[in-house]
């Protein structure tokens, strides 16, 4: 596993995962990310606060669409 910072001039995308309990604001900091570079999956309700925001979401339902995000992720046109 590559380990880096922020500061990493390379580092030209992120992934990154939100976890937390309910009610913390997960899905409210999200609004901070530029929606056309930002790809959500959506794993339980509660997106109301992304409502008016124009994000790509992926609902993920099960562990097929875990795999699937998991390939699309890993292809180069993820990262651009």
């Amino acid at each position: 596993m590559k380990y880096t910072t922020t500061r990493d001039r390379d580092l030209s995308a992120a992934k990154i995962l939100v976890y937390g309990a309910s009610g913390i604001g997960k899905t409210t900091s999200l609004q901070t990310l530029p929606p056309d570079k930002t790809i959500i999956l959506l794993t339980e309700r509660g997106a109301a606060p992304l409502r008016n925001h124009d994000f790509t979401v992926w609902v993920v339902e099960n562990w097929d669409d875990v795999q699937d995000a998991y390939r699309q992720f890993r292809s180069p046109a993820a990262i651009e």
